[in-house]
């Protein structure tokens, strides 16, 4: 899951390296008929090789559509891991720009961009693997982990001294959680949901997740935009990732002293 994981920000990846060039050699346009062009000879040339076991019956789809709607597992791990998409989509869209702010060239932040991606990757990977490891092998924990990691890597970031050299490495270290916890988040929506159901409870968890996506990122433009500064946004971000990975932390130990003969920890709200 941490392997298949890595392929949007290997993606990306060459997008930041490649299309900046592209636009401005030849201009705006040519990046978005380039990524046009791709997508068609993509999805031309990628067949799928798995059929259908039997005819699809809308009313069946229907009610396991508006079971995994019901889980109340699903959508309260979603909700509490919306703070992570607020925070990943506000670093890969404002990391580029804040570093400007700070003087650096265009090319030297969009290598900072880059290795905030190289991050992705590794931790996409690593979190995959070591998340069996904590806590019992509990997503619950290893969410909140990742969770308090990236708040507190937004924060100090502020602080970090603006010397590429020393950017680098922190802007891997950053991306491997504000964005290497997919992995994690879809390898515990995948337990939840067992092999019949992946797909439906993957669907009904990412429309919940994407709520962090669309709102959060407008407030992070908001923020910058109301103080002219990336300082307050940065903090106010790091400070709620913090927060929320304490609260869920809280939730699941108090379910987990009420139940301690549970030993499925990622299941701590009882479906109903």
């Amino acid at each position: 899951m941490g392997i298949k994981q890595t392929g949007v920000p290997i993606g990306s990846i060459a997008a930041v390296t490649a299309l900046p060039l592209v636009a401005i050699t030849f201009g705006i346009r040519w990046p978005f008929l380039i990524l046009f062009i791709t997508s068609i000879i993509i999805a031309v040339a990628v067949r799928s090789g798995s059929r259908l076991t039997s005819p699809f019956n809308l009313h069946s789809y229907l009610k396991d559509l508006f079971s995994a709607a019901r889980d109340r597992r699903l959508l309260t791990y979603s909700a509490f891991s919306t703070v992570m998409s607020w925070g990943q989509q506000t670093g890969l869209t404002f990391y580029v720009l804040f570093f400007e702010s700070k003087g650096f060239p265009l090319f030297s932040a969009e290598i900072l961009l880059g290795s905030f991606l190289v991050g992705a990757i590794f931790g996409r990977i690593f979190w995959a693997r070591l998340g069996y490891r904590i806590h019992g092998g509990s997503r619950w924990h290893a969410t909140s982990l990742i969770m308090s990691l990236s708040g507190s890597l937004y924060i100090l970031l502020i602080l970090v001294p603006h010397d590429l050299i020393l950017l680098m490495p922190y802007s891997v270290f950053l991306g491997m959680n504000a964005a290497g916890w997919n992995s994690t988040f879809v390898t515990a929506v995948s337990e939840m949901a067992g092999k019949e159901k992946v797909g439906l409870y993957s669907g009904v968890a990412l429309i919940t997740l994407s709520l962090g996506t669309i709102i959060g990122t407008p407030i992070s433009g908001f923020i910058r935009d109301t103080t002219h500064s990336y300082f307050l946004m940065w903090i106010i971000l790091g400070g709620v990732q913090l927060a929320t990975a304490m609260l869920m932390l809280i939730f699941h130990t108090l379910h987990e002293r009420k139940d301690p003969g549970n030993t499925d920890k990622d299941r701590w709200i009882p479906n109903q």
